[in-house]
Parts: C-alpha cells; structure tokens; sequence
C-alpha cells in the first residue's frame, strides 16, 4: 500500500517475516507490482513475478517434503489433498494478511485505487515471492525454517481438520469447474444464546444442500461436504 518504501517500511517487514536480507534490493524486488515498475520506469528492478514463480516451486517443495516426513501412513491422494488446501490463493492471502504483507507492497496509482492491495491474488503472488527472495538471499534451510514458522506447519499438520475443511476445497472445486464461489446463507438460528443451533444453505450452480450445527462454521462444513459430493458423483 506504500507509494515507496522507507528503511523503516524495510525494518517492519522484515521483523514481521522473521529474516533480515543481506540484499535489501531482493526484498524491495518482491514486493514490486507490474503496474508500480511500469508507471515509475525503473531500470534496475523487475516486478515480482520472475521471483513469485521460483517462490511457488520452493514453498510447495517444503511442504510437500514435511507431509511426505510427517505422514508416513497416508497415501498420494490424501497427501495431495492437504498441500492443495495449505498452498491455495485463499490460504496464502490469509498468511500474508496476518503479515501485514499488503502495507508494503508496491503498486501503481490505478491499482492502488483498485485496492489491489487487498486482493487475495497479488496477495498471494507477494509472499511467494518474498519466500524465492529469502531462498536466493540465504538458503533452502534458511527459507524452509521461515516458511515452518510463517505457515505454523507443527500445529497445522497435526491437525486432522485439515482433511475435513470441506468449505475450502468445495471452493477450490467449484472455482475450477463452474468459475464460481459458492452462497452460503443461515437460514435458522434455533435455542438460547448459549446452546443454538444453526441451519445454513449452500448454492452452486444448480445444486442446494443444508447443514445443521451448534455453530455457524460446522453447519457450513457440513452443507459443503454434502455438495462436494453432489458434484463429485455429477462428475
């Protein structure tokens, strides 16, 4: 959201990634927007995307290999299906917010009006980027211990909600198949304050399921299972 950054902008953002480069210009460089190097002209730098495509094969490397240590027992698919929801654009953007990665990143005047800033893709782009900066600025170990703290990876893969976070990969799926996201709606919230019940309807495309719960969240979850698999068996 900076128009430049300052030495100080430079100090935060390295406190909040937990990595100081010794190439300050590697940082600076993968938080550069198409849109900020073109309105500026600058010579000397590009935008993140060369970085953002090497960041993409370091982070799915570091992640695939703590799966593949952590969870002897389960198989490719299920593997799959884990490193899918961990390095999605929804997750990715919600790593960067928690690192306030969208006050730093460097856009043009039109995209700034246009909050690019906040927008789940560039989001997504920058962080990956910053992990390529990190991985070019030091090393895979250096870069994996980064991206085992950013990403909490101890506590996220002892987790078994991970294999059942249905909302995530109904959205993944149905923006793959239809170019859609789906429409949750509570339709009932039933009971006293402190033991409701909700019900919560689901729409994509044509199909509508319902999931009940003693919270919003698990009656969304159980409404999404159900239409994975409507899509799933129309597949």
């Amino acid at each position: 959201m900076q128009e430049h950054l300052s030495k100080q902008d430079i100090l935060t953002l390295e406190k909040n990634i937990g990595y100081t480069f010794e190439n300050k210009k590697l940082l600076i460089n993968a938080l550069i927007h198409r849109s900020y190097l073109n309105e500026y002209n600058l010579k000397d730098f590009d935008s993140y995307e060369k970085l953002e495509f090497l960041g993409d094969a370091v982070l799915e490397l570091v992640i695939r290999e703590e799966l593949f240590k952590k969870n002897p027992d389960k198989d490719e698919g299920t593997l799959s299906k884990i490193k899918s929801t961990m390095v999605n654009k929804t997750n990715l953007s919600e790593i960067a917010n928690k690192l306030n990665l969208g006050n730093f990143i460097l856009l043009g005047k039109g995209e700034m009006n246009t909050e690019g800033y906040k927008k789940e893709s560039i989001l997504a782009d920058v962080l990956e980027s910053i992990l390529a900066a990190i991985y070019i600025d030091s090393s895979f170990i250096r870069v994996q211990k980064v991206i085992k703290k950013i990403f909490n990876i101890k506590s996220v893969l002892s987790v078994k909600k991970i294999l059942n976070d249905y909302k995530t990969l109904l959205q993944e799926t149905t923006q793959n198949i239809y170019k859609i996201v789906p429409e949750y709606s509570v339709l009932e919230e039933v009971g006293p304050s402190h033991n409701k019940t909700f019900k919560v309807a689901i729409k994509v495309n044509k199909i509508v399921t319902y999931g009940k719960g003693k919270s919003k969240k698990i009656a969304e979850q159980s409404a999404a299972k159900k239409a994975l698999k409507l899509i799933q068996n129309d597949k």
